[in-house]
């Protein structure tokens, strides 16, 4: 097994388990020693003592680090403290597996909920204020109503929230902890609308003569951040760790892609019982409702800033509990198949014969990412060696058995017409697909050999972008608001991503903000150079379609290409240049001070 590292000396896979390495910077590093068979079984994931090495069965698995064996979980009497059902449940493999204070984590998720110390209740007039602001104006479209009510519907039916009437939520006042906040609805390109609950949105006391402007903060103001944002942080290194994977595989390897999605996502987690009321928020009115409907959600919302620390420990935790399983098993394969499998092969891997599992490859790489509730997966190898099927299955089976055991299916959880956590329809989609080409992370990573290794952006995102730009350069009034800037801004970051040339444009958008208070506008007069960049910047979008950036483009290298150094002084300047990666005669040169200069030197 070759080593997708950056920057790290070469170590065992053994050395990776026991340390839980992260790439650094390309993170998830697999490499594979074959002569340390012993050191598997002393490392801190092994099997019991007396079995057999190779078995392939996943409850032949066990680590050294994982909660004992005779741990029994305290009754399950703690599953009612939340009046939602959590979906996210750690069975048995997770308990063998994972380090015990991983699964600790993730079994008082499962059976308290979620903490939410989201502050003091709120005063009865921030509460009538709260309600007269009603929806987002996002939410009010004909279009945007019946989609709110319909995903609402969704989620009464699955368990995760309840509908209430204005009449019983405020019977005998107004509940404990109660807070409304404003759901607003998100357009998304080629999907459905979002729906999110703006957490972060103020209550506003307008002014009048008698009394002044006032706001009440938010509840994302007043909460306490969750104690564990390792995972949530380690986010933004997923593009950059896919990246760097693809730098450093072999140049005439092919490099497969796989995304295994979560359905529901955030909604598989609960928070602790009696805090549900400072998620309430007002649903649009329908034509022909006679009162006001609230819905009190049981589980996390998208919008609330302890959300992605939550449900990020438990993605992550699966993902690393994967890559033990995956290390466990490098040299007999996954014997256990997993109902979903087939929709992953890749077209020559359908056309392998299946065979038992066996040890994987020498010649092969492999990376595990995790973004919120997408597993991402890469394999690189020889383009069209045999057996792609054992080396998918390998990957795909500890990858969706993990997930199942800390996502359990329906008909474990007890979800009555709940969806599986694996999400069919992006299977179905052919996410989960080994593809040489597939969308990462709003990439579009291309794992071809030689030159067909380039990372570049999609048609319909590059139009998308296009058209903000245009949008803004059309407006009559030759302006645009501080956050739209942002927004374009933002995109065009992103963008420079791949095309890294575009960031020599960003120091006029940077400055054109500096000293900018939140409601104020960005100028885009005929004659100014932000409309200058950015008009040029639309027709530069489209290279990242038509011509793609290399990896090597994108990637510095682990070495330079050359050496080299210069100083000055009083007496002149000079500099030594070496070959490095590359060759060229060494140089050491020197330059007397000008006689013009020397009077400005002291």
């Amino acid at each position: 097994m070759r080593g997708a590292g950056r920057s790290q000396a070469s170590s065992p896979i053994t050395d990776l388990l026991a340390r839980d390495v992260t790439w650094d910077p390309g993170l998830d590093r697999l490499e594979r020693d074959r002569a340390l068979p012993s050191a598997i079984l002393e490392g801190p994931p092994t099997r019991p003592q007396g079995q057999t090495r190779g078995a392939g069965t996943l409850d032949a698995l066990r680590a050294n680090d994982a909660v004992p064996q005779d741990w029994a979980t305290p009754t399950r009497t703690a599953q009612g403290k939340s009046t939602g059902k959590s979906l996210l449940d750690p069975q048995g493999l997770a308990m063998r597996i994972m380090p015990a204070e991983d699964f600790v984590q993730l079994w008082r998720f499962a059976t308290e909920g979620a903490a939410a110390d989201c502050g003091e209740p709120w005063p009865k007039d921030v509460i009538d204020q709260a309600l007269l602001a009603g929806p987002h104006v996002s939410a009010l479209t004909e279009a945007a109503v019946e989609l709110l009510w319909d995903d609402i519907q969704y989620q009464v039916d699955a368990g995760f929230v309840k509908i209430v009437p204005e009449s019983v939520l405020l019977a005998h006042g107004a509940p404990e902890d109660l807070k409304i906040s404003r759901v607003a609805v998100v357009p998304q390109e080629s999907r459905r609308d979002r729906i999110i609950l703006n957490l972060s949105a103020q209550v506003v006391f307008p002014g009048s003569r008698r009394a002044p402007k006032r706001v009440h903060p938010s509840v994302n103001e007043t909460t306490t951040p969750a104690e564990d944002q390792a995972a949530v942080k380690r986010l933004g290194q997923a593009a950059k760790a896919l990246l760097g994977f693809m730098h450093d595989a072999d140049p005439m390897w092919e490099v497969l892609w796989q995304k295994v999605d979560l359905s529901d996502g955030f909604w598989r987690m609960v928070v602790e019982a009696g805090k549900e009321m400072n998620f309430v928020f007002q649903m649009p009115a329908r034509p022909g409702d006679t009162e006001r409907y609230f819905v009190v959600p049981s589980s996390l919302q998208m919008g609330w800033m302890n959300s992605p620390p939550y449900f990020c420990a438990g993605t992550e935790s699966t993902r690393k509990m994967a890559l033990r399983v995956m290390a466990l098993t490098v040299d007999s394969g996954i014997a256990e198949p997993h109902r979903f499998e087939e929709k992953c092969l890749s077209a020559q891997a359908k056309t392998e014969p299946a065979e038992p599992p066996g040890p994987l490859p020498r010649d092969l790489m492999f990376i595990s990412q995790v973004f919120v509730d997408d597993f991402m997966n890469a394999l690189a190898g020889p383009p069209g060696r045999a057996g792609q099927r054992a080396e998918q299955l390998w990957v795909t089976r500890a990858t969706m058995h993990c997930i199942h055991s800390v996502f359990p299916p329906p008909e474990v959880t007890g979800h009555v017409g709940g969806k599986d956590s694996i999400s069919v329809k992006k299977l179905d989609k052919g996410d989960a697909t080994f593809e040489a080409t597939k969308e990462m992370l709003g990439l579009l990573m291309m794992g071809e050999p030689g030159a067909g290794r380039r990372v570049g952006l999609t048609s319909k995102k590059v139009e998308k972008y296009q058209t903000a730009i245009r949008q803004a350069l059309d407006s009559h009034a030759h302006r645009i608001s501080l956050n739209g800037f942002q927004k374009i801004l933002g995109k065009l970051q992103y963008a420079s991503t791949v095309m890294p040339s575009m960031r020599g444009y960003f120091t006029p958008l940077n400055q054109a903000m500096h000293g900018k208070q939140p409601r104020d506008f960005v100028g885009l007069g005929k004659a100014s150079e932000v409309r200058e960049v950015l008009e040029e910047l639309v027709p530069l979008l489209r290279r990242t379609v038509d011509d793609p950036s290399h990896i090597s483009e994108l990637v510095p290298p682990h070495l330079p290409h050359y050496y080299l150094t210069v100083d000055a002084s009083g007496v002149g300047f000079g500099g030594v240049l070496l070959p490095c990666t590359r060759w060229l005669q060494p140089v050491v040169w020197r330059v007397p001070m000008p006689k013009k200069l020397e009077s400005q030197v002291t």
